[in-house]
């Protein structure tokens, strides 16, 4: 997700060609023969190899039978993911955000030091990290390694960095004392997927960063306006800050950011989610922009596209955490709404056809007084909605039923095929034709003698004979088209 950010050219050069070797049978191969398959110059492919034969001895802690006299041979002992994973955790800017966090009494020269590199590449190799970060306000002092802005979304940035990019996997190992198991348990009633594996070692990360920062003087000092609709319990938070927090301002606010982290993100997953009528009991309560602009939106979904929140609880609460932190923050969280540009649904119709709609809502949205700052975000607030809905407004537009009226002969034998046919799809109601033919989406007959003589509904004849094959697919045909334009009637 964020291979611009963190991987320089070099290293993306590495991974297309071990992406390569790694699709290619077991066997050995030249260098002019990767040349040909690569738009590489021969010197520049034999540097890689030699780069990555560097990498897969560190990997492996032995010399690995990399480049041979035979030729290039790649013994799968280290997949593309673990080549991957060991790039990023090696580039200069992931290591940079790992020592903001771990060691952050670091200086640049310190940082140098450890990782035996010079201020000139640090400084350049760090740039598109320093330029990510602006996007949110965040400015980071590279001499001094600290970062300064709102302190809640340097935490977010930073928790997003770690985690997207190792999933936490060889972390630095720092003085934390935390009772980790006490601080789930006292989540789980708010968020059952608290216990899951992967769960856990979110919270675990998140819990570690935002330790490190309070006793390192980070601290929250203020109580943002607009509160997490997951109530704040000063009593659970102390199970926490209690040992590291003695401020009983701070301790409010950072209660505060903690109950808001358990809805920045679309993690909803069951209809038996807790948080429901929390959410629920919080619109009805309170009145402020992210109440106001959520019901509104989700008005607009019901009405336009027969969403509906009891039928569609999931998507309701996803939702709301998509929206909701948007509002309190005035901006996109990093990670949540980042979607890659030639990922295939950005060209599915129905993933196209809500994208329009929503940016044409949050464009009305955005000229309204105190909504003018939306107006930067929009795309990417309508593309997190459509990637969240498409799914299901594909399913309901393609498998919503229509009544098809069979016209055929009295001879089970010579109909069987045909009805059973029929019958196979889930979206077709097969009735026999009545004497009203509006009561029907289609009309199949198994003659055109045997059509009403004044009907305006879509008709088929299905002949019997000897290419049925060609004869089901162009029914088949048919009846999509029927469908997708009663779908479009029933829009308007």
């Amino acid at each position: 997700m964020f291979e611009k950010l963190i991987l320089e050219e070099v290293t993306k050069r590495k991974l297309t060609l071990f992406n390569l070797l790694v699709k290619l049978p077991d066997d050995y191969y030249s260098i002019n023969f990767l040349e040909n398959n690569l738009d590489y110059s021969y010197s520049r492919v034999s540097y890689l190899l030699e780069l990555i034969q560097q990498d897969l001895d560190d990997i492996r802690q032995e010399p690995v039978s990399f480049i041979t006299e035979q030729g290039i041979h790649y013994d799968r002992s280290v997949s593309y993911d673990q080549y991957y994973q060991y790039l990023i955790t090696q580039s200069i800017p992931y290591l940079l955000i790992l020592s903001i966090v771990y060691y952050p009494k670091d200086s640049l020269d310190d940082f140098c030091r450890k990782n035996f590199l010079s201020k000139a590449s640090v400084i350049r190799k760090s740039k598109p990290l320093n330029d990510y970060l602006k996007n949110f306000n965040i400015k980071l002092n590279i001499s001094q390694l600290k970062l300064s802005g709102e302190e809640r979304l340097i935490r977010i940035v930073l928790y997003t960095l770690i985690w997207f990019t190792s999933q936490s996997v060889n972390l630095p190992k720092a003085n934390i004392e935390i009772d980790y198991k006490r601080v789930i348990d006292n989540i789980s009633p708010c968020f059952p997927e608290s216990h899951s594996y992967s769960a856990t070692k979110q919270i675990c990360l998140m819990l570690d960063i935002i330790y490190l920062r309070v006793t390192n003087g980070n601290v929250l000092r203020e109580q943002i306006k607009i509160s997490s609709y997951v109530p704040t319990s000063l009593q659970r938070g102390k199970d926490f800050f209690d040992p590291i927090v003695k401020d009983p301002a701070v301790l409010a606010a950072e209660c505060q950011f903690a109950a808001l982290l358990l809805i920045i993100t679309p993690n909803f997953y069951t209809e038996s989610d807790p948080r429901f009528p929390l959410l629920q009991l919080y619109l009805e309560t309170e009145e402020n922009q992210a109440t106001t602009l959520f019901q509104e939106f989700w008005t607009f979904l019901e009405q336009e596209y027969g969403f509906n929140s009891l039928e569609h609880k999931v998507l309701y609460g996803n939702t709301a955490n998509i929206l909701f932190p948007v509002i309190i923050f005035k901006k996109t969280l990093p990670g949540i709404l980042t979607v890659n540009a030639k990922s295939s649904f950005l060209q599915n119709k129905y993933f196209l056809e809500l994208f329009g709609a929503f940016k044409s809502f949050f464009k009305k949205v955005s000229k309204r007084k105190n909504y003018g700052w939306i107006t930067e975000y929009i795309n990417q607030i309508a593309t997190a909605f459509a990637l969240l809905l498409y799914p299901t407004w594909e399913n309901l537009m393609t498998n919503r039923t229509i009544k098809v009226g069979l016209i055929a002969e009295s001879n089970y034998l010579l109909t069987q095929q045909l009805i059973n046919y029929l019958d196979e799809f889930v979206f077709v109601e097969l009735g026999a034709m009545s004497d009203n033919c509006m009561d029907f989406d289609l009309i199949v007959a198994t003659s055109s003698y045997l059509l009403p003589e004044y009907c305006p509904v879509p008709k088929f004849v299905f002949r019997y004979s000897l290419d049925n094959h060609r004869q089901f697919i162009d029914l088949y045909q048919t009846l999509k088209e029927v469908q997708m334009n009663k779908n479009t009637h029933e829009k308007k």
